[in-house]
């Protein structure tokens, strides 16, 4: 009987760490989407600068 409770509580603790760990994915999956949108953004911005270059360049060429 006593290695069933220290079963049961081995199964309670392992519960705890794969909920916390969900979460932490959870948590993770969050970022790594902020960070995708961050990127996203920079990468527009730098194609519009440089097609602003192009532009200013083709301009005084002509």
């Amino acid at each position: 009987m006593h290695e069933g409770c220290d079963a049961c509580a081995f199964e309670k603790v392992a519960e705890v760490q794969f909920r916390n760990l969900g979460e932490d994915l959870r948590e993770l999956k969050d970022r790594v989407g902020r960070l995708e949108t961050t990127l996203a953004r920079g990468v527009l911005l730098l194609v519009a600068n440089l097609v602003g270059v192009i532009v200013t360049l083709a301009g005084q060429v002509f």
